[in-house]
């Protein structure tokens, strides 16, 4: 298993799982989709909202430097691996990885990127932050988590929010600047 140190990066893994991209602020992204004729309680996303929300932020990150993103991807009757693949935007700035354990990308990773999964309390209790994406702003997870506004005072938090995505950019480098190289993060955080 791999060992993330206090506010820092994973210790090992990075040069072996993505050798490439070590040296990049590396994005996880992780949800669980439902299907339409599924009964949903409106705090997941609708499979075709998954695929465009995964859109969104791979157009986004393609305009940014040094960002990466890792697509963790459980296949389902309702979305087969060959469909997804079709359904992404082709772009470098991401690779789908649906194979080993979840907790080594995740210990790799800078940033958690979902709409609602357990994902982010298992980011939680690593120290990992999150980023609750919903381009449609109808629904956060986790209520008290900050907003990133331009001209604003903006906090340093465990969890953050973009509710469209004209901001997704610009919080995704207020977080890499202000709390991914942070080296004085609060204890709380």
């Amino acid at each position: 298993i791999l060992s993330r140190s206090r506010g820092g990066k994973c210790s090992s893994g990075r040069e072996d799982l993505l050798p490439e991209h070590k040296n990049k602020t590396i994005i996880i992204h992780a949800s669980t989709p439902k299907a339409r004729q599924s009964i949903r309680p409106w705090v997941y996303e609708t499979v075709d909202e998954y695929i465009s929300n995964i859109n969104h932020l791979i157009q986004t990150v393609e305009k940014l430097d040094d960002f990466y993103i890792i697509v963790r991807f459980r296949p389902s009757w309702t979305l087969t691996l060959s469909i997804f693949r079709r359904l992404l935007i082709p772009s470098d700035c991401y690779g789908i990885y649906e194979d080993g354990k979840f907790l080594d990308y995740l210990l790799l990773s800078d940033l958690l990127v979902s709409y609602s999964s357990t994902t982010i309390e298992e980011a939680f209790q690593h120290r990992i932050p999150v980023l609750q994406f919903d381009p449609d702003d109808k629904y956060c997870h986790i209520p008290s988590s900050q907003v990133i506004r331009k001209n604003s005072k903006n906090l340093i938090s465990s969890s953050y929010y973009a509710g469209n995505t004209s901001s997704l950019g610009y919080t995704l480098e207020w977080i890499r600047n202000n709390h991914l190289r942070n080296k004085n993060l609060p204890k709380n955080i």
